[in-house]
């Protein structure tokens, strides 16, 4: 309730806009208004846990129309080349503001085992 009334509460101090929650301590990064933008950044950090040598991984999530954006290939791409721990959780939001799966996707929109990336 401190950010969204932007008082001296907040512990993000006004560098986040409301709803943008996130705890250091829980290893909880806020959300990423522009579409697509967490993926590389969920990779990166995946990337980091790697390199740490930490039993730990990520998991992010996106909405299908964030799939369809250049940052989610790139994410995508790198994640599995540097072989990252990296979870990615695409939810299908296509009732709310999203472009309609037909129009978004070849086909139905779910990967099948023949093209080899399920």
């Amino acid at each position: 309730m401190a950010q969204c009334y932007a008082n001296a509460d907040d512990l993000g101090k006004g560098r986040q806009m409301p709803v943008h929650y996130g705890c250091k301590e829980r290893n909880f990064v806020t959300i990423s208004s522009p579409l697509a933008t967490q993926i590389p950044q969920a990779t990166g950090a995946a990337y980091a846990l790697k390199r740490e040598n930490t039993n730990r991984a990520v998991i992010c999530y996106f909405g299908e129309g964030a799939a369809s954006e250049g940052d989610a290939h790139a994410g995508f791409n790198f994640s599995a080349t540097l072989e990252c721990p990296l979870i990615f959780f695409c939810r299908n939001n296509g009732y709310a503001i999203s472009t309609p799966t037909n129009e978004q996707y070849r086909g139905d929109g779910i990967g099948k085992p023949e093209w080899g990336f399920c």
